[in-house]
């Protein structure tokens, strides 16, 4: 499974396609951009997979987050052998 920074950057990308496939402008410059907007136009399933791949890495991005992080463990010595303790 990608990294969580990963993920973010995805479904930034997909965020564009979809506003730009909507609006004709871009999301952050604000800028027109009627040749991505008239090919997006003339082919809605690229548009329609974009809004699904959106949704998709919306939930995939909750459930990494939401995964519980393991606990901080130091090495001990103990008896001539080595273990694992939680700080």
């Amino acid at each position: 499974m990608p990294s969580l920074s990963a993920l973010h950057h995805e479904l930034k990308i997909a965020k564009d396609i979809v506003h730009i496939a909507h609006t004709g402008k871009h999301l952050v410059s604000g800028k027109e951009d009627t040749l991505l907007h008239e090919m997006y136009k003339k082919k809605p399933e690229l548009v329609r997979q974009a809004e699904e791949k959106v949704a998709a890495l919306e939930a995939a991005i909750r459930a990494k987050e939401s995964k519980p992080k393991p606990r901080k463990t130091r090495k001990a010595k103990k008896g001539g052998r080595t273990r694992r303790r939680r700080m």
